[in-house]
């Protein structure tokens, strides 16, 4: 998930994928899930998971013409 390698300090979650210390700790204060398959990294923090925005559209509706 990290753009750079994961020297040091990393977090491996059980789906494989792999965070840097820094992506880790902010995940954790984030959302505290893995992005890949949405397992709860820290079990001693809650989960907070953002909705996803539904995409709005907005439909006219036109008389028809006679």
């Amino acid at each position: 998930v990290c753009r750079g390698e994961a020297f040091g300090f990393s977090y491996a979650c059980k789906c494989g994928a792999n965070y840097c210390e820094n992506c880790a700790r902010a995940l954790t204060n984030l959302e505290n899930v893995c992005w890949a398959c949405e397992t709860q990294i820290d079990y001693s923090k809650p989960v907070k998971q953002f909705k996803k925005e539904e995409e709005r559209v907005k439909a006219e509706v036109k008389p028809k013409k006679k």
